[in-house]
């Protein structure tokens, strides 16, 4: 079901983006997901502006924090994880998410996917560590694909870099019921088509970035047999 009111322990559950123009990203993503945005204050005149469909926070965007803009650091999507006990999870990884996460995924302007693209796939321990991920191998169009499971539930990816100098990090899939529509729609607010759509063994993709730099990913799922 779209609609969440919990997570199991590991499945990734919100995602942010801080960025270098908070207006103009929250415009660009308005404009292209249909978002709107309830900001809550962070102190010192920053907010935290939650996005919203159908009533449902899907997502957030702020402003990058100073340390990060003084290190010349690009917007990127950040994927968070549910646990369980956040004082058990922080005693193994600094980095903790309280919040429950996005009440609605998996539709057209939600998050439908998580991805880790790394050079290094036996990170995957590092989660079966922390959040107790298991994962496990199967054959993406020819290409091997990781898959990480809470219990039997498919919660999220991993793959290797598909391009050359990808750094490695947590990529972000949004819904859409046309993705190649999406995809012009996403040019003409002054975005780039890194990837045209193109169709996989499970569904129709793009790969995006916002004006600022930020890059996501569209998923089209395929109509029902």
């Amino acid at each position: 079901m779209p609609e969440r009111t919990s997570y199991a322990q590991g499945t990734p559950n919100w995602v942010d983006l801080p960025t270098t123009d908070q207006a103009a990203a929250k415009a660009f993503y308005a404009g292209l997901l249909g978002w709107t945005y309830d900001d809550q204050p962070m102190g010192e005149g920053q907010v935290y502006s939650m996005a919203m469909l159908h009533g449902h926070q899907v997502a957030a965007i702020s402003a990058q924090p100073p340390e990060m803009a003084a290190a010349g650091a690009p917007p990127m999507w950040n994927t968070y994880l549910a646990v369980d006990s956040v004082d058990d999870a922080t005693a193994k990884v600094e980095a903790a998410n309280q919040h429950i996460g996005a009440t609605l995924v998996n539709e057209a302007g939600a998050i439908s996917w998580n991805e880790l693209v790394t050079t290094d796939p036996g990170v995957t321990k590092f989660y079966s560590d922390v959040v107790g991920l298991t994962a496990e191998t199967m054959d993406m169009g020819g290409q091997p694909y990781t898959v990480f499971k809470a219990g039997e539930a498919m919660v999220g990816g991993s793959m290797a870099p598909q391009m050359p100098g990808v750094p490695n990090h947590w990529h972000v899939y949004f819904g859409t019921d046309d993705a190649d529509a999406t995809a012009a729609k996403a040019a003409e607010l002054g975005g780039q088509v890194i990837v045209p759509p193109f169709d996989t063994p499970v569904g129709r993709m793009a790969v995006l970035s916002d004006p600022q730099g930020a890059v996501f990913s569209l998923f089209q799922a395929p109509p029902p047999a």
